[in-house]
Parts: structure tokens; sequence; C-alpha cells
């Protein structure tokens, strides 16, 4: 009877530790409650709703100000374009970013959107323009689609300073 009620008693505590570990590593970590600067105008016209406040933060840390960011759906045939692996692109039109980023999660997008804030910030400062199809990269232009993506200087730059933007973001949204 006593082995019984020993069974028993693991299997309460073994499923416990299921059900445990499942909530935990089945749920986000929420942000802290962070006061937006509304230095720019963010537009998230899709789910989920908290990439406007990666934006806010990451636009605020990189010293950008009164840009309008509209946030929209990733085509699929955007993602084909890079055999279905591309996850987000930005485009500058008549005064307007264009973020177009798929559903991710928040660490995901943090990292994700840091990548695109850089590319905002290099169409800023001048050092990339897009026209017709070319791509000048800090005078020198490139036809994009002679240029595999890991080669694009403008995304090597990208992936060299997004790390640091998005520990920036990290500390902001999740500091304890």
């Amino acid at each position: 009877m006593k082995r019984l009620w020993l069974i028993l008693g693991l299997v309460v505590v073994l499923i416990s530790l299921f059900f445990i570990v499942i909530k935990v590593t089945g749920e986000e970590k929420y942000f802290n409650k962070v006061d937006l600067s509304y230095n720019n105008v963010i537009s998230n016209t899709i789910n989920p709703s908290f990439y406007d406040t990666i934006l806010s933060v990451g636009l605020d840390e990189m010293g950008i100000m009164g840009q309008t960011i509209v946030v929209s759906q990733l085509s699929d045939a955007s993602k084909l374009q890079f055999n279905g692996e591309l996850k987000a692109h930005i485009r500058y039109y008549n005064g307007v970013f264009y973020l177009f980023i798929d559903e991710y999660s928040r660490l995901q997008s943090i990292q994700i959107i840091s990548h695109e804030i850089i590319h905002i910030d290099q169409y800023l400062s001048e050092q990339l323009v897009y026209e017709n199809n070319m791509v000048i990269w800090e005078t020198q232009p490139y036809d994009i689609d002679q240029l595999e993506y890991d080669n694009r200087p403008w995304e090597r730059d990208a992936f060299d300073r997004e790390n640091m933007l998005s520990s920036k973001i990290n500390n902001i949204l999740y500091e304890e």
C-alpha cells in the first residue's frame, strides 16, 4: 500500500512538472511598461501589435526622429524572391518608410526589426539610395539582381550593427 502511494505521488509530481514546463516555455515574456516618445509616426496595420513598440524604442535609440513608418504584412511574392527565407524588408517611398514583416515572437521581432531600423538609418544618411532596381551604396551603384544577398554591402552593414541595437532594445523592454 505504501508503494502504491509513492508511485501515485511520483506520477502527480511528474504531471505537475510537465504542465509547468509547457506553461513556462509556451508563453512569451511581456515587455516592461515603457513611455513611448512619439518622435515618429508609426502605423502598425498587422498583428502582432507590439511591432510599433519595438520600432519606437529602436528609432529613439538610433536618434531617428520625424519619420513615418507603416508596418504591413510581408507578401508571399516577396518571400519567393529569397527562396521563402525573407523575414522582412523596408521600402522608402514619398517620404514614408514601409516595413513589410511576417509574424514573429517578441525576441525574434526585436532582432528582425533592429536590422530594418539600420536600413532606415542608411536611407536617412543617404548611405543607401534605391533607384529603379539599382542601389547606390556609399556612392557606388549596384544592380541588386546581380549581387547575392549575403554579398550586398548594405546588408553586411545591417547585420554587423543589428546586434548592438537589438541588445539596447532588449534592455529597455525587458530590464528588471
